[in-house]
């Protein structure tokens, strides 16, 4: 419910932000990429924070904390009346957005033994893009039914009644690092900078983590709901295929995760994700229309399942073999801040 309620804009936000209008120095394109860009920079300047204050207040704590703030920033978007507006009302709720995410994630996985932490983040992977799925496929049919604003305030709706469920569902009691053991003696703490150094996973986040979201915040988030404006398609048909992107990992992301941590092995399903992305954009060259992006934005999503089911647990895997204290953790911290950068850098 969390997810849909922050996601419902997915199908439409560029459109919205450009009907809004923005300063007349900015052209049409800049000004329907604002709320994007806003979005993505608060994703960057709460990253390396938001593990640590996910351990400091604990995921239930945390998440709880934040739905009130996030109904409030939904709110303010729908009442915005100029880009600009939506833009910082949009960032604003990215901020929150990131913290009960991470207080989610560490909670699947501290709820999880360490021998299913592919499953874990498999599961995890899978509640979050059913709510992304979800909020693409009602937001745009909402947006054609009762406008934009009434949308949005339907979202707000939808992060209390999440909050509400995590309040009766989510177990205080489990296990989290806000306590952290003592640290053993002639052992270095781990730092973005040194973490940064070990060449594996200085691999990981350059050649799997930006390009995937440089893909996916360029094409999935911007280009799609644009192209298939200008096609004439109505928000719902946008938002359908939009959904694409988070419904094929909803079927797949289970048996993947299965067979990662049992058959198949981590690297094997990072460079069929690679490859398997790398096709669906290419398609593009040879054929365009409504069609042609269903089929980009279908094979996109699962090149993403594939990537998504492994590559957060091998960037703590090959962190911990760095022999650093609490590498993971900084491992987890740089791999958020590549990612948010990169899709900036992509848009």
């Amino acid at each position: 419910l969390f997810s849909t309620a922050t996601e419902i804009s997915t199908a439409f936000l560029p459109v919205f932000a450009q009907d809004a209008g923005g300063p007349d120095w900015l052209n049409a394109e800049m000004i329907a990429s604002l709320p994007l860009i806003a979005y993505l920079l608060a994703m960057v300047l709460v990253s390396p924070f938001r593990g640590a204050i996910s351990r400091r207040f604990g995921p239930r704590t945390l998440f709880l904390s934040c739905v009130p703030l996030t109904a409030l920033t939904l709110i303010g978007v729908g009442v915005a009346h100029s880009a600009a507006m939506i833009a910082i009302w949009h960032g604003a709720m990215a901020l929150i957005y990131a913290l009960a995410t991470v207080a989610c994630q560490d909670y699947a996985l501290e709820a999880a033994n360490r021998r299913e932490s592919a499953r874990a983040m498999g599961s995890y992977s899978f509640v979050i893009l059913g709510g992304v799925f979800c909020g693409a496929a009602l937001g745009g049919v909402l947006a054609d039914r009762i406008g934009f604003q009434m949308t949005f305030f339907f979202a707000a709706a939808l992060a209390v009644c999440s909050g509400v469920l995590g309040y009766f569902a989510l177990n205080s009691r489990v296990r989290t690092d806000a306590a952290e053991p003592p640290a053993a003696a002639g052992i270095e703490p781990a730092r973005t900078g040194n973490i940064l150094s070990n060449r594996r996973l200085l691999a990981l986040l350059a050649c799997v983590s930006a390009p995937k979201n440089i893909a996916m915040s360029v094409f999935v988030w911007y280009i799609t709901p644009l192209a298939l404006a200008a096609e004439g398609a109505s928000f719902a048909d946008i938002g359908r295929v939009v959904m694409i992107y988070d419904l094929v990992p909803l079927f797949v992301m289970p048996l993947f995760a299965r067979l990662a941590d049992t058959r198949v092995g981590y690297t094997p399903f990072l460079i069929a994700g690679l490859g398997v992305s790398g096709l669906a954009l290419g398609s593009l060259v040879f054929w365009n229309g409504f069609w042609a992006v269903m089929v980009a934005v279908t094979g996109l999503g699962l090149g993403h399942a594939m990537i998504d089911t492994t590559h957060y647990v091998q960037a703590k895997r090959i962190a911990r073999d760095s022999g650093l204290r609490n590498a993971d953790l900084s491992a987890m911290g740089a791999l958020r801040l590549i990612e948010r950068a990169s899709a900036i850098v992509g848009l």
